[in-house]
């Protein structure tokens, strides 16, 4: 009797199946009245060896009624995985059903928030499977969380897009003014950097061009993502472009491949920090071969090792003043307590430096004699200078 009935069971189940897939919409309806436990069943049957539920089957082949039919049964159905980890809602983004997915999120929105076994989004599935229209309609109706999510190799949309050479997902994405273009995946590389690494192909141009131009007069620069138009690229230049005649001087426009960028935008603060930087080097160079060169530490040759360690010294805090204007051209928060300790430092080789001075003066009392002589005022209040 209990074989019987299991196999009568059984045979519903198959019948539900089959209206599913079939669209028969009264089959289905006459199913779930004779047996309101079937699509339990179905789940648990589904386990053992089905590979889907009756919502899977329906997602596939797009029966908008068979599919209202089912959650309107069972609105927990949406959650039932397949044996990939699939929901009724990612085998509507595979196959591009879009009424269908407009139907599942309806009825619960967190079935976008369903990972699969490879650990993918629904969005990241529309990337994958190429289903453009899809993720027009996914990215109306998501958050700023899930549009950048990350699947288990830390690629957000934009860097899958990339991969695949998708340029208009990577315009749609781009048009999302929550989207994060900074962030990285696992190998701490951004969407351009990827866009870099695979740009041996001459097909990827237009999605490089994507990433390059940015509206509201925002910009790209290599290994930095996107930058706000109060913020300074670094880098050099990945390609050559000419603007064209009569346009006004723009380095967006005109560059040129393998220059750096941080001159072209800031020629001024980049050519000092170029000529601090080489005293630095210079200086620094010359305190290691004085203190190598075996030469008696005399007077003369400490107080020249002084004043060379005293160049090296202001010229490599001059090389981190110029370097640090040029990394926080943007109002940073720590730009105030660094610039008032960059100031404490300046003062510290300006006290040293008029020490230095007197010190000399001093010791000579011929200069000394001449100093006081030019200066008259010397005369009324003391014939000598004191330390």
């Amino acid at each position: 009797m209990d074989v019987q009935i299991e196999r009568s069971q059984s045979f519903a189940v198959t019948k539900l199946y089959h209206a599913a897939f079939e669209g028969d919409l009264q089959s289905l309806i006459k199913l779930l009245d004779e047996d309101r436990l079937i699509l339990n069943r179905c789940i648990n049957q589904r386990s053992r060896h089905l590979m889907q539920s009756p919502l899977h089957v329906a997602a596939e082949m797009g029966h908008l009624e068979i599919i209202k039919t089912l959650l309107a049964a069972r609105p927990n159905m949406c959650f039932v995985r397949d044996q990939d980890g699939m929901t009724p809602i990612h085998v509507a983004v595979v196959n591009n059903n879009i009424e269908v997915l407009k139907i599942l999120y309806n009825a619960n929105p967190h079935v976008v928030r369903e990972r699969t076994n490879g650990g993918d989004f629904v969005l990241h599935l529309c990337i994958k499977q190429n289903k453009e229209d899809a993720l027009e309609v996914l990215l109306s109706l998501i958050d700023d969380e899930l549009l950048n999510s990350k699947d288990s190799d830390g690629n957000t949309a934009l860097h899958l897009a990339v991969i695949g050479n998708q340029s208009k997902m990577v315009k749609l994405l781009l048009k999302c003014p929550k989207i994060e273009v900074n962030a990285m995946n696992k190998n701490e590389m951004t969407a351009l950097d990827v866009r870099i690494l695979l740009k041996t192909k001459s097909s990827t141009k237009d999605v490089s061009n994507f990433l390059v131009e940015w509206p509201n007069d925002e910009h790209i620069g290599p290994n930095h993502g996107i930058l706000g138009r109060n913020q300074s690229p670094g880098g050099f230049w990945q390609d050559t472009q000419d603007a064209p005649p009569g346009s006004p001087p723009d380095p967006k426009t005109d560059h040129e491949a393998g220059h750096s960028i941080e001159d072209d935008y800031h020629q001024f603060w980049f050519n000092h920090l170029v000529i601090w930087n080489t005293i630095a080097l210079v200086s620094s160079l010359s305190v290691i071969l004085l203190l190598i060169s075996g030469l008696p530490y005399g007077r003369v040759f400490v107080a020249i090792l002084r004043i060379t360690m005293w160049i090296a010294v202001t010229a490599t805090t001059a090389t981190y003043g110029k370097s640090l204007f040029l990394t926080i051209y943007s109002e940073a928060p720590t730009a105030n307590t660094t610039l008032f300790w960059l100031g404490v430092v300046v003062l510290m080789l300006l006290g040293h430096a008029i020490l230095f001075v007197v010190k000399f003066i001093n010791r000579r009392p011929i200069l000394r004699a001449r100093i006081v002589k030019l200066v008259p005022k010397f005369n009324s209040t003391s014939p000598a200078i004191s330390v």
